[in-house]
């Protein structure tokens, strides 16, 4: 998982929790967004997606090396 893509999982958590806690989002909702940011704040805290490695996606960027 790119570093990219951490940083915009933690936004995302950063905006949920922020959802829940200001009370804008409540109730069963509510319970289902925290979830979510939880498993966006994990995904990014291990560098690890469970989705990512079922179907094969890579957000690195591949480097190509030359040599001479």
């Amino acid at each position: 998982m790119s570093s990219t893509d951490r940083v915009i999982r933690m936004i995302i958590t950063g905006i949920l929790a922020s959802l829940y806690f200001t009370e804008v989002i409540s109730g069963l909702t509510g319970i289902w967004i925290m979830a979510l940011a939880v498993v966006c704040a994990w995904t990014s805290l291990t560098a690890s997606c469970p989705f990512y490695l079922a179907t094969g996606i890579s957000t690195f960027r591949l480097r190509t090396v030359f040599k001479k």
